[in-house]
C-alpha cells in the first residue's frame, strides 16, 4: 500500500485525537494538520493530499471559505476528496456541501460507526481494495464491507 497525505482542518485538538483512528484505518500516510480552511487552501499544492478532512463547526463553518477551498482543490493536478465531518448531521447543511463538491458529509453522532468504512472508500490507494486487518477493530467487523477488486469480481464486474 503506497502512503497517503490526508489533510486536516481543525483547531481541536480532542477532535484530532479522535479522528486517529478513523485516519489510521486509511493506511500508512502523512497527516497534515492546518487550524483553518484559509491554511488548508495555502498548504493545497506543497502537501498535495489525496483526503481532506474538514472539522465542520458551524460557527466557524464559512460557506466562502469552503467554496475557495474546493475551487482550489478542483484545479489541482489530482484533487484530492473532500470530507466534512460536523457534530451532527443536517440534511439542509448536506446538500448545500455536496453542490460545492464535497465528496462525503458525515455526522460523528450518526457515522461514528462508519466512520473508518468511509474514510478507505474516499482514500485512493485503498478504494476498491480491501482493508488491512487491523482496521477491522476500529470500525467493527460487522460495519465494515470488504470490496474486492474488478478484476477477482469476474466477468459480470466488467461488463457493468
Amino acid at each position: 500500500m503506497q502512503s497517503t497525505t490526508i489533510l486536516t482542518v481543525t483547531k481541536d485538538a480532542e477532535w484530532l485525537i479522535g479522528m486517529r483512528p478513523f485516519l489510521h484505518a486509511t493506511g500508512r500516510g502523512r497527516l497534515v494538520v492546518a487550524e483553518s480552511i484559509e491554511e488548508a487552501e495555502r498548504l493545497l499544492e506543497f502537501a498535495r493530499p489525496r483526503l481532506i478532512v474538514v472539522d465542520w463547526k458551524r460557527e466557524d463553518g464559512s460557506f466562502d471559505a469552503i467554496t475557495s477551498l474546493l475551487w482550489k482543490n478542483s484545479i489541482q493536478g489530482r484533487p484530492a476528496s473532500v470530507m466534512i465531518v460536523a457534530e451532527d448531521y443536517r440534511v439542509d447543511e448536506a446538500t448545500l456541501l455536496f453542490q460545492l463538491g464535497v465528496d462525503e458529509y458525515v455526522g460523528k453522532c450518526e457515522h461514528g460507526e462508519a466512520m473508518a468504512t468511509v474514510l478507505v472508500a474516499l482514500t485512493p490507494e485503498t478504494n476498491g481494495w480491501s482493508l488491512p486487518v487491523w482496521a477491522h477493530e476500529y470500525a467493527g467487523e460487522d460495519s465494515i464491507r470488504q470490496a474486492e477488486p474488478a478484476a477477482k469480481l469476474g466477468s459480470i464486474a466488467t461488463a457493468l
